[in-house]
């Protein structure tokens, strides 16, 4: 019987403790469409595209070459204000002249039009993830913003996840009292 009393104890003491945050969805994070569906997409069309070569993962990945200002890929989340959260996302860069120094390459990422990371590099690279964490202040308008004057940068795998510490319910607070009891009723018998 004081085997089963720890057990339970323990068990609610883990399932009070390990609460999870729900994160928003981000579509179409691997650009498995074959398309920029679920984003809202601004830029060339011709330079900007989802294609089939050089995923890091799937099927597909997107490939932008915007050429003298940037091309913007968009999407709303449903964060929760006083949240915070990580975006994380796969960027190879497929290289350009170094000694071309009126080209530009360079990536940025927006929360609600506030600049959260960037990036300017004119070396190739192999896919690398890059996180990334911001405070909501309500829903996000996420946003890339992408240019390179000469080659490419290839996007893949966006994901976000919340990692504000979770809060305990008033039902997990019981559980807690609960658990401990049956810890302490087992030493008060002795």
């Amino acid at each position: 019987m004081k085997t089963l009393l720890h057990g339970l104890s323990g068990a609610a003491l883990c399932f009070c403790i390990t609460s999870t945050l729900a994160a928003p969805t981000i579509n179409n994070a691997g650009f498995e469409t074959g398309d920029f569906t679920g984003w809202i997409f601004s830029g060339d069309a011709d330079l900007n595209l989802v294609a089939p070569d050089l995923p890091n993962s799937g099927n597909y990945s997107a490939f932008f070459g915007q050429t003298g200002s940037s091309a913007t890929l968009s999407q709303n989340l449903a964060t929760e204000a006083g949240h915070s959260y990580q975006i994380s996302f796969w960027l190879a860069n497929l290289g350009a002249s170094a000694n071309n120094a009126a080209s530009i390459s360079a990536v940025e990422v927006l929360a609600d039009q506030h600049s959260i990371w960037s990036l300017q590099d004119k070396t190739a690279s192999a896919y690398t993830e890059y996180t990334v964490q911001f405070s909501a202040t309500g829903n996000t308008l996420l946003t890339f913003s992408l240019r390179h004057d000469e080659t490419y940068w290839l996007l893949d795998d966006i994901s976000i996840r919340d990692v504000t510490s979770p809060v305990p319910e008033p039902a997990g607070w019981l559980m807690l009292a609960g658990g401990l009891a049956l810890l302490v009723l087992p030493r008060r018998r002795r």
